[in-house]
């Protein structure tokens, strides 16, 4: 079976790139320039929303928005650029954040309400023109899942340190926290994740849909409730033991 590289392209999946350009460009037909996107529009807001979730880290984290656009995105609209191409433009939010009101301002840091002061007209910005090189379509979607696995479980795996006694459970040798690993023992961590997969009945696509990238890892949305299931089952399914590190590379050779 061929694999979807462009999944929910405008509520398609795509196989390639130039058949996700191809659905863009059609849908691309039924826009009205210069129109806010709403839900009865024929291009819908939750579907561009849902493109830049997908495909772009701060579309799926309103922090991270805020410090890329200044004041985080409230909509969106299409607009022609200087060489007569429709493009989407993201729509900032406006002077109801003022230099006034601006904590970054008052701790004498540079922020971008400095420089549109007064503007009545939300700020706009050119950010997407078509499936080229400035927007990567994730390829790798079961080893980004498995980021996302193991950064929700991350707090069960420090309390786990907190409350084990430092030493190997294979050689019996003591070790320092920093020469060691949590292992999961019985059932691997892939095992893991493949059982609880198949109790639910999840596809990787319909699992990816809720996971973002923040700087170089990824992780579950906090409302995720295949996050909250998951976190759930591995604390009543996984078996953790601490391990040096040459023990565990033993282990994970097996």
């Amino acid at each position: 079976m061929k694999k979807i590289k462009y999944p929910n392209v405008l509520g398609k999946d795509c196989y390639n790139q130039d058949e996700a350009n191809d659905h863009w460009r059609a849908r691309l037909q039924e826009v009205k320039v210069g129109h806010y996107l709403t839900e009865e529009t024929s291009v819908k807001h939750s579907e561009i929303k849902n493109l830049f979730k997908t495909y772009f880290p701060f579309g799926k984290n309103p922090e991270w928005e805020k410090k890329k656009f200044g004041y985080g995105v409230w909509g969106y609209e299409f607009q022609y650029n200087d060489h007569g191409h429709l493009h989407l433009v993201l729509l900032r939010q406006g002077t109801d954040h003022t230099s006034d009101s601006c904590e970054k301002v008052k701790r004498g840091k540079l922020c971008l309400c400095t420089i549109s002061a007064g503007s009545e007209e939300p700020i706009s910005k050119d950010v997407f023109t078509c499936f080229g090189s400035g927007v990567k379509a994730d390829r790798n979607i079961k080893g980004n899942l498995n980021d996302a696995f193991r950064r929700a479980v991350d707090p069960q795996i420090k309390e786990f340190r907190q409350q084990v006694k430092y030493y190997c459970a294979t050689c019996k040798e003591k070790i320092n926290p920093i020469d060691s690993d949590v292992h999961h023992k019985n059932l691997s961590f892939t095992t893991l994740v493949k059982n609880f997969k198949k109790l639910y009945n999840y596809t990787d696509e319909q699992l990816y849909s809720s996971v973002y990238k923040y700087w170089s890892n990824r992780y579950f949305e906090e409302d995720s409730i295949a996050k909250e299931r998951w976190v759930k089952f591995h604390e009543e399914n996984a078996t953790l033991e601490l391990l040096c590190k040459p023990c565990h590379y033993k282990e994970k050779a097996i």
